[in-house]
């Protein structure tokens, strides 16, 4: 059974909340919320941007889908961290300004960011194939496509 959470947009305290009202319980070596047995969280992108958490926030996601609790798919806010990350010119608007301020005042690693975000994939098929998880828009082509690919994103 998966528990679908989309655009967290750097609001932790309330997805903490959503994780407790979903019945995960606190992980204390990982520091992490752990879903109920045969239960995973699916995040459906834009994990940041906008609140007051948006690096913790997807610290907490990196942390989730390292101890397999949870899987997440990218999404624009996301991919736009990302290209900020890897040096490229973007404008720091829609909250993006925050997300690097909170960044660079944990000591993120702009590299390591960049290169976790770059490895979430466009879409997810779930539950063999019956469930597709995107973050904006799907095509039943998407299916044959590398979930990664560039082409998907555009």
């Amino acid at each position: 059974m998966f528990d679908i959470i989309s655009d967290v947009h750097g609001c932790l305290h309330e997805l903490n909340q959503l994780l407790e009202k979903l019945g995960c319980e606190w992980d204390g070596d990982s520091n992490v919320f752990a879903p109920p047995d045969g239960r995973k969280i699916v995040f459906v992108g834009d994990i940041v941007d906008r609140g007051p958490s948006s690096y913790a926030a997807l610290v907490v996601v990196k942390q989730m889908m390292r101890k397999g609790y949870a899987l997440s798919v990218q999404g624009n806010h996301d991919n736009k961290l990302m290209r900020f990350c890897q040096g490229r010119n973007v404008v720091q608007n829609h909250g993006l300004d925050k997300t690097i301020k909170q960044l660079e005042k944990a000591g993120g690693d702009k590299d390591r960011t960049a290169k976790f975000i770059e490895g979430l994939p466009y879409f997810l098929l779930l539950d063999d194939g019956k469930l597709a998880v995107t973050h904006a828009a799907w095509r039943d082509s998407f299916a044959t496509h590398d979930p990664l690919s560039k082409k998907v994103r555009s």
